[in-house]
């Protein structure tokens, strides 16, 4: 997760927390990390998230991403993903941005929908062969 700039502090099997202390990539002009930064970041938390509490032959997508911004997010981040009550495929799970201060910057809400790892790359393979997406399980 170089490219976002992520570093796992710990992964539990309903919880994940890491850390963003450079992007790397420009901040906005009050030097806040800008909003799709934290968007990619927490849709990388939500996969890890839900990766861990799908079954082993299962890979989780993005179905739905919902962020609302609460304060300016600078940095250092504790970034912390949680597994919600959730079915066989489908996984919900809130992501909460927090500063330094404990101050609490964004919160996301996903829905991660999984299907079964073979048919997900196998039709991907095809796919990219013929130039079409994936159908979805």
């Amino acid at each position: 997760m170089s490219v976002i700039g992520l570093t796992c502090l710990s992964v539990a099997p309903e919880q994940s927390e890491f850390a963003l202390e450079d992007s790397g990539l420009p901040l906005n002009a009050n030097s806040a990390v800008n909003g799709g930064i934290i968007a990619a970041a927490a849709d990388q938390i939500m996969a890890v998230v839900a990766a861990r509490a799908s079954a082993p032959d299962y890979v989780p997508v993005t179905g739905s991403l919902h962020i609302q911004f609460h304060s300016p997010a600078h940095l250092p981040l504790t970034i912390r993903g949680l597994l919600l009550p959730s079915g066989f495929r489908t996984k919900y799970v809130e992501v909460v941005v927090e500063d330094s201060a404990g101050r609490r910057c964004a919160t996301a809400h996903a829905t991660m929908i999984s299907g079964r790892a073979a048919r997900r790359y196998a039709a991907a393979e095809v796919g990219s062969q013929a130039g079409v997406r994936a159908p979805a399980d």
